[in-house]
Parts: structure tokens; sequence; C-alpha cells
């Protein structure tokens, strides 16, 4: 499982100017609007799952997909490789918004306030929930029909957000902090498994 998970760090690897400047737009974008929070969701979302995808596009163009299983790998293996994959990409969206977070307290001394707070961290979140849906739609519909399903959702997605964010932020205000942070770190992980789960089968039933 290691080699298939560094097989598709090298992919990434190869696009790391693409990477570079997908981060600085990231992070200027975001602190270019007045409504930041937002901006950084939809671009965190998009951008956590544009990698996710990367990986299943150069198996793709590469045909690896018809001969992976020519070495002695179980599709079971291969899931969940990809999705150990989905997990440092979600870990390198993590990592960006804690620097983006360092930034906003020590450099611009701007201390954010709770609801946004937990609207970030729910959107570090969110893309996991995102994977949780890509993932088994590539396996089932492969990379290009899955690729066009995501953008319909990432759409629909996005509207929900931009339209409901006022509400989101009075619930954030409302609600258990703890109870908030918890759900949002739950509902993904179960999810992320679930789909999983469910890649496993798609992918296992190809053999019959």
């Amino acid at each position: 499982m290691a080699g298939l998970v560094w097989k598709d760090i090298i992919y990434i690897k190869k696009m790391w100017k693409t990477m570079l400047f997908a981060v600085l737009f990231f992070i200027l974008f975001s602190f270019s609007r007045n409504d930041a929070v937002s901006s950084m969701a939809l671009i965190a979302i998009m951008v956590g799952s544009n990698f996710s995808m990367i990986p299943f596009n150069y198996d793709n163009y590469s045909k690896w997909n018809e001969y992976q299983y020519a070495f002695p790998i179980s599709r079971k293996t291969a899931v969940c490789s990809r999705y150990l994959f989905g997990v440092i990409v979600f870990g390198c969206c993590a990592l960006i918004y804690a620097l983006i977070m360092m930034f906003q307290l020590f450099i611009i001394n701007e201390i954010p306030e709770k609801e946004d707070l937990l609207l970030q961290i729910g959107v570090v979140c969110f893309v996991p929930v995102m994977q949780s849906i890509l993932f088994p739609l590539i396996y089932h519909c492969g990379v290009e029909q899955a690729r066009l399903y995501f953008v319909a959702i990432f759409a629909l997605i996005a509207m929900l957000v931009i339209g409901c964010s006022s509400v989101i932020v009075n619930m954030f205000c409302e609600e258990n902090t703890i109870m908030i942070i918890a759900a949002m770190i739950i509902i993904p992980i179960l999810l992320y498994i679930f789909s999983l789960r469910l890649s496993i089968n798609i992918e296992q039933k190809k053999m019959a």
C-alpha cells in the first residue's frame, strides 16, 4: 500500500507549480474579500477535491487501471491506498488553514470571532465529506462522468453555503461549541468509512 500511496504523491509532485499557485490564490483571494470565510470555504473544497482527483486522472490517462491488478495488489488494497492519499490531501488543507490562522494572529493581529473560527474548522472538515462523495462516483462512473457529477454537486453546495451563510453563522453562535466541533469531526469520519466500504464493494463487483 505504501508504494501505491507514494505513486499518488509523485503525481502531485509533478504539479508542484500548480499546487503553489493554487495555495497562494487560496490565501490571497480569501483576504481580498469582505466575506472571507465563504470564499475560503469554496476555495478549500475546490482545491481539496481537485487534488484528490489528480491520481485518478493520471491512472486513467496512463491506462494504469488496466494492468495494475497484474501485480500482487488486491482491489481492497488499491482502494484503501487512494483513500489514504485523500487523508494526506485533507492534512494539507488543514495545514493551509493553520498557516492562515497564524497569519491572522501574528501578522495582522486579528483574532477571529468564535463563529468564524467554527466555520473555518467546518470547512476543513468538509473536505473529506466531498472526497466521500467523489471517490465512489469515480469508481462507479469513471473519471469523466464523475467530474461532471461533482461539478453539479459542488455548484449546489456552493449555492447553499452562500445562501445560508447567515443562518449557519447564527447557528454557530447559539449552539454548544463542543457539540458542534464533535459533530464536525465525527460525521466526516463516519462518512469517510462508509464511502471507503462502498468503493471497495464497487471495485470488487467489477471482478464478477
